[in-house]
C-alpha cells in the first residue's frame, strides 16, 4: 500500500515503524500490528502541501487549482 503524506513525521514513523516519542510509538506499534496481521506492507512518500490534492478539503479550504479553470470554448454552434 502506498501513502502520499505531507507530514514528514508521519512518513518517518510509517517507514521506520517506530518513533522517539512515546505517544507516537504507541500508535506506530498498533499500526505495525495491524499490518502484520493483514499481511500488508505500507510505504509512505512525502509530498509537499502545495501538491497534496486532499489537503485543502481536509482543512476546509480550497487549494490553488493545478490546472487552468477557464471554460472551454464552444465547439458547436448553439
Amino acid at each position: 500500500i502506498s501513502l502520499l503524506c505531507d507530514s514528514q513525521v508521519v512518513v518517518g514513523i510509517v517507514n521506520k515503524g517506530r518513533s522517539a516519542s512515546f505517544g507516537l510509538n504507541v500508535l506506530a506499534r498498533r499500526l505495525m500490528g495491524c499490518l502484520l496481521l493483514s499481511g500488508s506492507r505500507l510505504r509512505a512518500t512525502y509530498i509537499p502541501t502545495d501538491l497534496n490534492p486532499a489537503d485543502g478539503h481536509s482543512r476546509g479550504t480550497r487549494t490553488k487549482p493545478r490546472f487552468d479553470t477557464e471554460p472551454l470554448p464552444r465547439l458547436l454552434p448553439p
